[in-house]
């Protein structure tokens, strides 16, 4: 996924979202790299793994393990909230894929019938 963020940063410069998408996506995938490792091996493991690497220099290209993002996955962290389990997620994944097949089609039916009002206004003839 990050490589193919960067190709597209690389390929499309001059739309901000392709420009700013790896730096993004770079922390998301270590935000979900944090909620794996607390499911597997609670919050206290994993911050004391994030405190014990902060302040050390990462080489370019890679994750945002010991840069300046410890302070955002820590509070993260902080918020106590647990990491949602199998079935949560499942059932997200799915209101959200229906969420995104039916709004479309329900705005488009409403557009379609806008403009046929618009165009072809009844007559009480």
């Amino acid at each position: 996924m990050i490589t193919w963020v960067d190709a597209l940063a690389k390929a499309l410069p001059f739309l901000p979202l392709f420009r700013q998408a790896p730096l993004a996506v770079r922390k998301l995938v270590e935000l979900a790299a944090d909620v794996a490792a607390v499911r597997e091996h609670g919050t206290e493991t994993v911050r004391t793994a994030l405190l014990s690497v902060a302040g050390h220099c990462t080489p370019d290209g890679t994750l945002a393990m010991g840069g300046s993002d410890v302070e955002l996955r820590l509070a993260v962290l902080a918020t106590g909230s647990a990491p949602a389990g199998p079935v949560k997620r499942t059932l997200s994944c799915v209101l959200a894929a229906a969420t995104m097949t039916t709004l479309p089609m329900i705005i488009g039916a409403g557009v379609l019938l806008s403009v046929a009002v618009a165009a072809c206004p009844l007559t009480g003839a």
